[in-house]
């Protein structure tokens, strides 16, 4: 495969994408429709059930479409770029890239935020991974983006480096003596 180092941001991506699917899935039957169809008590969770199942089976099916291409038709893979009005050159890995962070920003945001994963558990967690992963991805495989995100981080580094070298220029009341010396003359 040449996806090379990105490869275990790819699997992450993978593994999640089949979590959130499956506990979707799963959740989505049991909450549903009763027997024949006919509605006995519907959750009011279903619909973001069917989201979270459609959110999980278009992240693996892209997942598993880019592993594909990547691995037996390496040719496709290292040659496909698209010009784009406003990034320039987009290769596959790129556009891939893009889109699953736009795709998981909105999934891992309303999913774990509004309803129905607002506990922790299988999906809750397989949601920020992915997102995680997409970002990561994100940032490995443009140029612009990789710059900024050492940018960023050699600030953060640098001002936290300075914030442990900070000396307060007055004395707190917590510093000062609880019985003072008498004065020198």
């Amino acid at each position: 495969v040449t996806l090379g180092k990105n490869m275990p941001k790819v699997f992450v991506l993978l593994v999640a994408s089949f979590v959130v699917m499956l506990q979707a899935s799963i959740e989505h039957g049991r909450n549903g429709p009763g027997r024949n169809g006919v509605v006995v008590l519907m959750d009011v969770n279903l619909p973001w059930f069917s989201y979270a199942v459609a959110l999980g089976t278009v992240s693996l099916g892209f997942t598993l479409a880019l592993l594909f291409i990547a691995k037996f038709r390496a040719p496709v893979y290292t040659s496909f770029n698209v010009k784009l009005p406003l990034f320039g050159q987009a290769s596959l890995l790129q556009l891939y890239s893009g889109f699953m962070i736009v795709w998981w920003g909105l999934g891992a945001g309303l999913l774990t935020f509004h309803k129905p994963y607002t506990y922790t558990g299988n999906a809750y967690f397989a949601c920020w991974a992915a997102l995680i992963a997409s970002m990561l991805l994100f940032v490995s495989s443009f140029v612009r983006a990789k710059t900024a995100w050492r940018t960023m981080s050699g600030a953060v580094q640098n001002s936290s480096s300075s914030k442990a070298r900070f000396v307060m220029p007055h004395p707190s009341p917590l510093s000062t003596p609880l019985h003072p010396s008498p004065p020198l003359s």
